[in-house]
């Protein structure tokens, strides 16, 4: 799907790549793959937005996003009447340099003691896999490792994801993550964190291979979008919710 201008019948202003599936999708691989069997759309119940693109360089910092996301979402409730649910496959461009800037101790909020508290029930197998006794310096050490197998366990990953989504800020209080910002402003909710789903050379190195999934809910949009415009608050799925109120809420 796309906006299109007269004067380029042939190339468009902005594109989304869909995927209509039977669940919501976690790994970006299985999305691209060519040789994937083709399943029905007819029979799909989750639209996944996976791809959103300027397509000219002209028109960067122009944001067209919202509005085809928008279009796109209510053309598809028509044509294929058994989606339930609306979501995105989204990448965390900025999250590798956000953590290292966590586990450096460049965060004020966020002093060592902190994380440390926030990894506590991981430092067991944080130590069996790197050796550190330190939660901090475990994590540090595991993600220098060229191999993705050696990486910290899936549940850091997500917990030290969730921390950087809801709470950290860039240098003019704004969402550091860009592409957070712009679900969340277009009223989508914080779904789902899936570690390894993008294990590129581009993924590995921007977000040590982690990305997300946003969901619009066409009766919730605008109120979602008040809610994180005029109070910046964050609407979280339900276990994402427990997550947050159990590992980070105590000490925000």
């Amino acid at each position: 799907y796309g906006f299109f201008h007269p004067a380029l019948p042939e190339e468009p202003l902005i594109f989304v790549e869909v995927a209509l599936t039977r669940e919501l999708a976690g790994d970006v691989s299985a999305l691209i793959d060519p040789g994937a069997p083709v399943a029905d759309p007819e029979q799909a119940t989750t639209a996944v937005f996976y791809s959103i693109n300027n397509a000219l360089a002209g028109l960067r910092g122009i944001s067209f996003g919202n509005f085809l996301l928008k279009q796109v979402l209510s053309e598809l409730a028509v044509e294929f009447p058994r989606l339930k649910q609306f979501v995105t496959l989204s990448p965390m461009p900025r999250f590798a340099a956000g953590l290292a800037r966590l586990l450096n101790g460049e965060l004020a909020d966020w002093p060592r003691e902190r994380i440390e508290q926030l990894l506590a029930d991981q430092c067991d197998e944080l130590q069996a896999r790197s050796g550190q006794a330190s939660a901090v310096d475990a994590v540090t050490a595991l993600l220098g490792r060229p191999e993705v197998a050696g990486h910290p366990p899936r549940e850091v990953m997500a917990r030290l994801a969730l921390l950087y989504l809801v709470e950290m800020r860039d240098g003019h209080g704004g969402r550091h993550d860009p592409v957070a910002a712009f679900h969340l402003a277009n009223g989508a909710i914080l779904e789902r964190i899936n570690p390894c789903a993008d294990l590129s050379d581009r993924g590995l190195a921007q977000s040590h291979g982690v990305m997300v999934n946003y969901r619009y809910d066409p009766e919730r949009v605008e109120a979602n979008h008040e809610r994180f415009v005029h109070e910046g608050r964050v609407v979280l799925s339900k276990a994402l919710q427990r997550d947050y109120d159990k590992h980070l809420a105590g000490d925000a």
